[in-house]
């Protein structure tokens, strides 16, 4: 670092809560305006400048040549123009006498003079309040621009508000322009443009933590879920909202690099409020205090980028312009899209990290920005995985949140959302076990569920052998779910999906009104796991003879067994002596039946030398295909069988060990 260079650390701009984070982006955008060299990072949750500005010639500029951006609302009610309104701190302003507060007088002349033209008593309704936004970006100072852009958007139908700035610039009965306006009037003396007394303080404080008093009683918004005040916030039963007036200023005036530029990323989304930089549909995934109704009751989220490389104003405001995540070839819909786009480097513009905000509603109707999440910007090869989940996630979702949806599919819906969201943020076999698990939920609903089945319209299939190799831990529970899963079908045989749900799986379509050949394939049930997998052993053997005493079923009395994917026998072994978690293995059977069973695995299983109990050897024997058994044991002829005695279905049930030997022998 050279003399002339110096790196401040703005300990009192951090990235929580949204108007730490705010201030920031001020401080760069501010600064910029007498340094276009200056540039800012973030470093430990703490931003840094560097700047040809000492840290005395900061806060001079502050207090002594700030020139506040002219924010106006005339549209709002509240906002100091009508007759209802507080207006003191407008007229102050429009009669100060100060060349800082110059372009603020201007701006309030052109809006007085739109009032009056429209013939306005009292705030703007509907068409009328479209109309006087038209007005005022026509006849306003280009100075205004940065803050109409950031606050109000004129799409070709309606008016569109980011969540950010509210709806308009004003939340419930809190109006930013005019609590703005009060503001400055605190920090600037309206005749020579002097830093009021406390100023300083204020300043010293807003920006470094260094601690002062005489805060301003007044309302904070919704930058600042722990200053609003209300029960237990201060000593004694209550508190009042009480604010740093320099706080609430460098908040909005950071507001404004968030000015949308909306027009390009108009054509590939589905809402033009979400045209808006960063700014996505909310979902509750991803923190644990999440419900349903967050996301039904919140505006939307916002995703505040934290980037650890110095970096200019210019190349920041070029950053929120473009304000966009990727995913899968596609714009970033919503939180768990978000995510996904951290995950698979869909946003690479230098960010390390991203700050996730949901403006949620709470008392009354008024809205906070509560910081919910931290997620990283880095490669994670497993959430490659969800790409080619999308088609089917949109017909889920779009099931998932009508009205004949019922409490469980939202649920198991959540929790398909929940497990994305946390593979996103760490990778490994135990997080794709868990969203796999997680599908699994979504297909025992649509098993029990013909509305879901068609409102789905077809089941989820997994092309990607990537959903074995990484989801593999060496676990005898997911060896066995795997190589159970993998079980394919026999000549009219299905595989063994079709024991779970009525799936046609030659055409991978639910058939609610199959033959009954279909539906009776579905016998796996609440029961216990060893009850379900006799009774798919039962199942497919019986049609094996069906299929045998019919023309259609030549050459398929195979016995329908065969799997590409293999368990080891020690995990064979923990099953067989109780070892292992039945309830766990079944939860990844109902997903893992989802992964097409032709996919083999690159892993294998660790084998062991374990010792295997006779009646595990011979029937193994009895159940292995006979195809595979003269390729183990050739010279045998090529119509050699060992077939199943029929006394063995009712013995397996029981658990008879020595019955089985003698139907063996």
């Amino acid at each position: 670092m050279s003399d002339n260079v110096f790196d401040i650390a703005f300990l009192g701009c951090r990235p929580t809560p949204l108007a730490g984070y705010l201030k920031a982006l001020a401080v760069l955008r501010l600064v910029s305006k007498v340094d276009p060299d200056a540039r800012g990072w973030w470093d430990r949750d703490t931003f840094y400048l560097r700047s040809a500005l000492s840290v005395e010639r900061v806060v001079d500029y502050f207090l002594e040549s700030y020139k506040p951006t002219p924010i106006v609302a005339p549209w709002n009610g509240g906002s100091g123009f009508y007759a209802k309104d507080s207006d003191a701190a407008k007229l102050a302003i429009a009669s100060s006498q100060t060349d800082r507060l110059r372009n603020y007088r201007d701006t309030l002349r052109v809006v007085d003079r739109i009032i009056r033209d429209m013939g306005l008593t009292e705030k703007p309704e509907k068409a009328t309040k479209r109309l006087m936004v038209e007005r005022c970006r026509a006849q306003m100072p280009d100075v205004t621009l940065e803050w109409l852009d950031a606050v109000i958007l004129l799409s070709t139908d309606d008016l569109e508000f980011p969540a950010i700035m509210g709806t308009g610039g004003n939340d419930g009965r809190l109006e930013f322009t005019n609590n703005f306006m009060q503001r400055i009037c605190d920090l600037i003396g309206m005749d020579e443009g002097a830093p009021t007394p406390q100023s300083a303080s204020w300043l010293k404080d807003a920006l470094f933590r260094e601690t002062t008093s005489g805060l301003i009683k007044a309302s904070v918004g919704q930058f600042n879920p722990g200053g609003i005040g209300g029960p237990n916030s201060r000593n004694g039963f209550d508190g009042d909202s009480r604010v740093n007036p320099w706080d609430f200023v460098l908040t909005l005036e950071g507001a404004l690099v968030f000015s949308a530029s909306a027009g390009k990323r108009l054509a590939s989304r589905a809402s033009n409020s979400l045209s808006f930089p960063f700014t996505v549909r909310s979902t509750d995934a991803g923190y644990a205090s999440s419900s349903q109704r967050d996301s039904k009751d919140a505006r939307s989220e916002m995703w505040m980028p934290l980037w650890d490389r110095p970096t200019t104003y210019r190349e920041i405001s070029f950053l929120f312009r473009e304000g966009r995540a990727q995913v899968n070839k596609r714009i970033a819909r919503d939180g768990t899209d978000f995510a996904r786009a951290c995950s698979n480097l869909g946003v690479d513009r230098g960010i390390a990290e991203f700050q996730r905000y949901s403006f949620l509603m709470r008392s009354g109707k008024a809205y906070l920005s509560v910081p919910i999440t931290r997620v990283p910007v880095r490669a994670n090869a497993d959430v490659n995985l969800v790409d080619e989940l999308d088609d089917w996630m949109s017909r889920v979702a779009r099931y998932a949140t009508s009205k004949n949806s019922p409490e469980s599919f939202k649920s198991a819906w959540r929790g398909v959302q929940g497990h994305i969201f946390d593979l996103c943020l760490r990778a490994g076999p135990l997080r794709v076990q868990g969203l796999l698990v997680a599908l699994g939920k979504i297909e025992k609903e649509l098993r029990f569920s013909a509305d879901a089945r068609e409102a789905v319209r077809y089941p989820l299939l997994l092309k990607n052998a990537g959903w074995i190799d990484q989801a593999w831990d060496a676990s005898p529970e997911f060896e066995i779910a795997s190589a159970l899963s993998g079980i394919r079908g026999a000549g009219t045989v299905g595989n063994i999906r079709s024991n779970f749900s009525p799936v046609d799986v030659k055409s991978l379509k639910w058939d609610d009104h199959a033959k009954e050949s279909i539906l009776a394939r579905v016998v796996w049930s609440d029961a216990p796991l060893t009850k379900n997998l006799m009774r798919v052993m039962g199942r497919r053997s019986l049609e094996v003879q069906i299929s045998a005493k019919s023309n259609s079923g030549v050459g398929s009395q195979d016995k329908p067994f065969e799997s590409l994917r293999v368990s080891g026998l020690s995990a064979v072994m923990a099953f067989l002596f109780g070892r292992t978690d039945d309830s766990k293995m079944q939860d990844l059977l109902w997903g893992c039946v989802a992964i097409r069973p032709t996919l083999k695995p690159t892993v294998r299983p660790v084998e062991r030398r374990v010792a295997i109990p006779w009646s595990f050897a011979v029937l193994k024997v009895l159940f292995t295909p006979d195809r595979m058994l003269r390729e183990i044991f050739t010279g045998r002829g090529d119509h050699w069988k060992v077939p199943i005695p029929d006394a063995i279905w009712g013995l397996l049930q029981s658990g008879t060990v020595s019955g089985m030997q003698r139907a063996v022998q």
